[in-house]
């Protein structure tokens, strides 16, 4: 592939021999005790996971939910409450048993009333929920079994489903999922998870305490399942917007481990003896959305101008100065993902103000402002917004640029009154969990893309076990998003994160995904 991406295949694994390297001479002798803090970029929008894409709710909620799977080391689904499954041959029905003597923050046993419970609620709350459309029913079959049962055959993909976390399937209690049956409106955290809710003042901080009773897995720890050890008696999150305030902290030793490393900082953390700047795989990408349903961009030719005018190299370099953190790249599977590919690269990087001027023309375009919203606590998605408005002024679009908080931007994002487009960043490794953001539900209803030919490829995924077929449906999908202009990728880059060295990380789950801190433990 084109752009760099024996480059980026290359640096992720060395970081992977570093990791067990890293494992092999920190995994000696762990100790119980102290208060684990971590500085976080942006307050949390809420800390109902089940409901929210956003971060930084999974860092945060992590420690104190599980669902039936969850991912291991190379994001691949893995089992966490769930003890084994089983298919029918029809592929209609799934049968999870469940592990026995599992217990809850409360003390009470976790059963398959609680599952039932939890993926119903999850269906509705979630914008991921749209993944499992073609789930039928979720039938209890005894206390520790629990059945998924489709209007039509379901693939593995269902494992990858209940296991990614982003607004994840988590289980919680019955009666807390009853009481709660709308989007955000959780105020009782109660999990499975290794640490348990304590306290949370909004701007402010999270705080967990471990959960004595925690009933782990037996097999070997692989990244968000296999066997959890809650080593530090509390965790505590700390809400720090200000990138150098964050880093100050963590060189006085306020902080453990930060997050949102400035790349320009990485260097000069390095050469600190007792500071470990860390690259956090995979890469994300950033990406401009439209409100698809009402005002201007509903016209394909609005979108396809600024599909044209996008000048993705500068746009990377607005977001990070380091070459060694960003790259260009068309797919729109994270590298080195197994499913990157050209498809549609004619219409990346174009760089084509003139060719955006004759799109504008074609749709009609009459100077009315585009309300392009921008989340200011990232400091990439906001130097990316800053980076496409000046493009697009360059082409003669009349551009606002309102700037919100994290909670505000949401908000804005899902109304149709209030967003014409904006910028987020994420990261998917496997064609299927595209349905997210292209199955009509995300941001919400209201303003999201939708496809009936998207949709059809979505359905022959969740069905397809064979890699090479999968494959070939997820070329197909890209290419759709680029003709249609679902949305514009604006270029790939690493997050970074930073730790002190006394935070021992046998695993190496730190720099993995979201922050996952389990089997990290404090050598002071």
């Amino acid at each position: 592939m084109r752009y760099l991406k024996a480059t980026w295949v290359g640096l992720l694994s060395f970081l992977v021999v570093m990791f067990i390297m890293g494992a092999t001479s920190e995994a000696q002798q762990p100790r119980r005790g102290g208060t684990l803090n971590v500085a976080l970029w942006q307050s949390f929008q809420t800390l109902d996971w089940q409901s929210t894409t956003a971060h930084p709710t999974p860092h945060g909620m992590m420690s104190v939910y599980e669902g039936l799977f969850a991912l291991g080391k190379d994001l691949s689904p893995v089992p966490e409450l769930a003890e084994s499954y089983r298919v029918s041959s029809d592929k209609m029905t799934w049968t999870f048993s469940l592990r026995r003597g599992v217990l809850f923050h409360n003390g009470r046993e976790m059963t398959a009333d609680d599952v039932k419970a939890s993926l119903d609620r999850w269906k509705n709350v979630s914008p991921r929920g749209v993944q499992l459309r073609d789930l039928k029913e979720v039938r209890m079959v005894d206390k520790y079994t629990v059945q998924l049962i489709f209007n039509n055959p379901m693939g593995l993909f269902l494992l990858l489903v209940l296991g990614d976390d982003s607004a994840k399937a988590v289980v919680m209690p019955k009666e807390i999922a009853e009481a709660y049956p709308k989007v955000g409106s959780l105020t009782e955290f109660v999990g499975t998870g290794p640490y348990q809710f304590v306290e949370y003042r909004p701007d402010n901080f999270l705080r967990l305490r471990r959960f004595e009773n925690y009933v782990a897995r037996t097999d070997p720890p692989n990244y968000q399942g296999g066997r959890k050890v809650a080593y530090p008696d509390f965790i505590v999150y700390w809400i720090v917007p200000e990138a150098s305030t964050r880093v100050a902290g963590l060189e006085a030793g306020d902080y453990d481990i930060i997050d949102r490393v400035p790349d320009t900082e990485f260097q000069r953390l390095k050469d600190q003896r007792n500071l470990e700047p860390v690259i956090n795989p995979p890469p994300v990408v950033s990406a401009i959305y439209f409100n698809q349903k009402k005002g201007l961009f509903t016209n394909i030719d609005m979108r396809r101008a600024i599909q044209a005018l996008v000048n993705v190299e500068e746009v990377a370099r607005s977001k990070v100065a380091s070459k060694e953190f960003w790259s260009l790249n068309p797919t729109i599977y994270s590298p080195p993902s197994a499913y990157g590919n050209d498809e549609g690269s004619e219409y990346y990087n174009q760089a084509n103000v003139e060719k955006a001027k004759e799109f504008l023309r074609k749709a009609g375009y009459r100077g009315e402002p585009v309300k392009f919203i921008v989340l200011r606590p990232e400091p990439t998605i906001y130097r990316a917004c800053i980076a496409v408005s000046e493009q697009m002024k360059a082409a003669g679009i009349n551009v606002n640029l309102p700037i919100y908080d994290l909670a505000t931007w949401v908000a804005k994002r899902a109304d149709p009154d209030e967003m014409d487009m904006f910028i987020t960043e994420g990261f998917q490794v496997d064609p299927s969990l595209w349905q997210t953001p292209l199955g009509g539900r995300w941001p919400s209803d209201k303003v999201a893309f939708s496809s009936t030919e998207t949709d059809e490829i979505f359905t022959q995924l969740a069905l397809e076990v064979d890699f090479q077929k999968r494959f070939e449906l997820g070329k197909k999908l890209q290419r759709l998003t680029y003709e249609k202009v679902a949305f514009v990728p604006v270029g790939f880059h690493f997050r970074l994160k930073a730790k002190r060295a006394q935070v021992k990380d046998p695993e190496g789950n730190i720099p993995i995904g979201n922050t996952t801190l389990h089997n990290v433990w404090l050598d002071r």
